[in-house]
């Protein structure tokens, strides 16, 4: 029954296509917040635990899989409908009500209208084809093993080819006519197979090996498995932050490698050379020790957290070495993790009777609950407060307990093993005791520098790292990425001086990014600022920043007219009714996860309705860490949008020079008057102590030229077909090398 293994692995393909589709769709819809994001997941894995349970119960699973596997399809593409509408990038609905609480509300309602209908769909498609092997030589544990395998064809195809080939609508459209596709084939499989009505004698019931679980132990047992893959896989992500260039790429090839674990050892557990009695009782006391080892693992194989930087040689190279990393210190967790699972499946499916298919979906439906408050309490709970290290550590708890009641509920038949057993938990107890205070290092600071603090977020692990010879002080994300330095406040400052001065009236501004805070500090110097808005999505970047660069930026948040929020900069700007007279976007450096959507067309054009007459727009750019393409597409993006644009620049130097894009709503800059405007805007201000600026002539100096015939043959950038991203990751390489970093 090769058919089977096939639409297996095209079903799972589709579904964690779709899972990153909805990914990036409510990314852009309800923002790529924390609390965005644990609405995703949430969603997901509670409607496909429903739809395991619900789907199970039904009689057509039994008598007619085929044609269930066919109907579900159907519905599948009828429920992906929203998503495909929402892809517009329309609609947001939480515009139409006030409050923060009641918008949060709106925001889960539609990540619950846009994952929950799919999702639970694809909850019961993988019963019915459980349910076909009853009369094959396969089992439960390998229709599950082709159908997670069939993730990474599904994760690599939407992430690396058809969302910047196709776009994201039209790859929602390919995935639901892969979906129908497959439902004309099951339901001609029907019509041949299935409408004799032939009961063949199940050949799987003569490969019972007399393994006889309590219900309770088998759910318990599905529900840790669940919470052990999760929870750690969220750890493994974290710590792959903290070596590894943090682009979309970087994260889907981890996901994809922990997805071949899983599947891999699900088919080797579906095979009965390697299915054991007493697999488990081997299993979960290595995967308890892996978890208690894999800090100090993980630290000594990437050489303390040494940066692996993307300009040691070409892309591929640096995605070889990224998996190598994972290989040698996560793979085989994974393994053991895989294994779990499966075995429950096979153990459950001996007794295939009528109420087989009922009990398949309770313990799938359990394991996805354990997947989803594994990952919740890991990024919410566990390692905010624990620390990263910690919560690996702490992990080792589910195994074990697993272990102790998997070894009373099936008890080793030689006493020998028995007593071994106990020393097997005291050695692992005494482990766990040795390593739990250990303190391992989060960050790996500069040469002569020290850190001040660390701290673990959601979000990831921010750094403030002090250099006693020259006070400098830097704030990074994730042990690489700088966000600025105290050493650079005059040019950060100037960041915002600069389109202040040329507002005659700049009385209300707005900043997207807050960092270290030095840039939105630059306008309590204007007296002439009412008000001063500035959105950040990290609140741990926002602890940090008021906590450790007050003395270099004077402490503007204590001034009553700041305003800081917690909001995606792309979600704030398409969902907020306020009006402002100039909005400053931060550098964002397009290759990170998710900041090209800050040079999207649809951002651009957001920016200009939250434009007063006459207001100003700047978004600055890092000119030094983009290739003629990349400046290009952005350059067509922002053209689209204001077609009168500037380019300005920072004066940082030669090697890290930052430029600007800058425009009017609704006329384009005369230099000759709008000196006029820059000259009386410095008269008012006395405190700028720029030199730069306070020099009248320095206007033309900040003047490169027009933008008007820049990016004419580029591709346009948008949320559907974000191609920027995939110029700015290669690109890195032979930049980064000729930068010598």
């Amino acid at each position: 029954m090769v058919m089977i293994g096939i639409v297996a692995f095209i079903s799972g393909a589709v579904a964690l296509a779709y899972e990153v589709l909805w990914g990036r769709v409510l990314s852009n819809v309800i923002g790529a917040t924390l609390f965005s994001s644990t609405v995703v997941i949430v969603s997901f894995f509670i409607f496909l635990s429903l739809g395991y349970v619900f789907f199970s119960r039904l009689k057509i699973i039994k008598d007619y899989p085929w044609k269930a596997f066919s109907l579900m399809q159907i519905a599948i593409t009828l429920s992906i409908i929203p998503t495909l509408l929402f892809a517009f990038y329309r609609v947001y609905p939480e515009t139409a009500f006030e409050g923060p609480r009641i918008r949060m509300f709106i925001q889960a309602l539609t990540a619950v209208i846009l994952i929950g209908p799919p999702s639970f769909i694809i909850g019961g498609v993988i019963l019915p084809l459980i349910e076909s092997t009853r009369n094959s030589s396969y089992n439960p544990a390998f229709v599950y093993g082709v159908n997670t395998l069939g993730g990474i064809a599904g994760i690599g195809a939407v992430a690396f080819y058809s969302i910047y080939t196709f776009g994201i609508r039209r790859s929602i459209v390919i995935c639901a006519a892969i979906n129908l596709v497959l439902s004309l084939f099951s339901f001609l499989r029907h019509l041949r197979v299935e409408s004799r009505c032939i009961k063949a004698e199940n050949r799987n019931s003569a490969v019972i090996n007399n393994i006889h679980l309590p219900r309770l132990c088998i759910l318990f047992l599905a529900f840790a498995s669940g919470i052990a893959v999760l929870s750690f896989e969220v750890i493994l992500l974290y710590a792959y932050r903290q070596v590894g260039q943090n682009s979309a790429w970087s994260f889907s090839v981890m996901l994809m490698l922990v997805i071949s674990a899983l599947g891999v050892a699900s088919l080797i557990v579906s095979h009965k050379m390697f299915f054991r009695r007493y697999t488990l009782h081997y299993v979960l006391p290595l995967l308890a020790a892996g978890f208690i080892l894999f800090p100090e693992n993980f630290i000594e194989v990437t050489h303390t957290m040494q940066y692996t930087s993307i300009a040691s040689g070409s892309f591929a190279k640096y995605i070889v070495s990224l998996l190598w990393t994972g290989v040698s210190v996560a793979y085989g967790l994974f393994l053991l993790m895989g294994a779990v699972f499966p075995w429950i499946l096979r153990v459950v499916s001996f007794k295939r009777d009528d109420n087989s298919v009922l009990s398949l979906g309770r313990i799938l439906g359990i394991n996805c609950l354990g997947a989803c408050l594994g990952a919740v309490v890991t990024q919410w709970f566990l390692i905010p407060y624990l620390g990263l290290w910690r919560a690996s550590i702490l992990l080792s708890i589910i195994p074990v307990l697993a272990w102790i009641i998997i070894i009373f509920c099936l008890p080793f038949k030689r006493i020998l093993e028995r007593k071994l057993s106990w020393v097997i938990l005291s050695i692992l107890l005494l482990l766990f005791a040795l390593k739990i205070n250990n303190k391992l290092p989060l960050v790996t600071p500069w040469p002569e520098s020290s850190v001040v603090e660390a701290k673990c977020g959601s979000e990831g692990i921010v750094a403030v790292i002090r250099r006693p010879r020259d006070e400098l002080w830097r704030m990074s994300i994730n042990n690489n990425f700088v966000l600025s330095s105290s050493k650079d406040k005059v040019f950060n400052r100037r960041m915002s001086h600069i389109p202040l001065l040329l507002h005659p009236s700049p009385r209300r501004v707005c900043y997207i990014g807050l960092a270290t805070g030095l840039t939105a500090s630059g306008a309590v110097l204007h007296k002439e600022v009412e008000s001063i808005d500035v959105v950040e999505i990290s609140p741990l970047v926002t602890e940090m920043s008021l906590k450790h660069f007050g003395r270099f930026t004077g402490h503007f948040e204590r001034d009553p007219r700041v305003r800081i929020i917690e909001d995606d900069g792309v979600h704030f700007m398409a969902t907020t009714s306020d009006k402002f007279d100039v909005i400053i976007g931060d550098v964002f450096f397009p290759w990170k996860d998710g900041a090209q959507r800050l040079y999207s067309w649809e951002h651009f054009a957001n920016i200009r309705r939250r434009l007063k007459e006459g207001g100003i727009f700047c978004q600055w750019i890092p000119f030094y860490q983009l290739d003629p393409l990349a400046f290009s597409i952005i350059a067509k993006s922002f053209l689209a949008v204001f077609p009168d644009g500037f380019v300005i620049r920072l004066f940082m130097g030669k090697e890290k020079e930052f430029i600007g894009f800058i425009a009017k709503k609704s006329e384009p800059f005369d230099l000759s008057r709008d000196k006029k405007i820059w000259q009386e805007n410095i008269k008012n201000n006395p405190f700028l102590d720029d030199p730069l600026l306070r020099d009248y002539r320095s206007l033309h100096r900040f003047f490169l030229g027009k933008l008007r015939n820049m990016g004419r043959n580029a591709p346009l950038n948008t949320m559907d077909k974000p191609v920027l991203e995939p110029v700015v990751i290669r690109a890195q390489t032979r930049i980064w090398q000729r930068l010598n970093f």
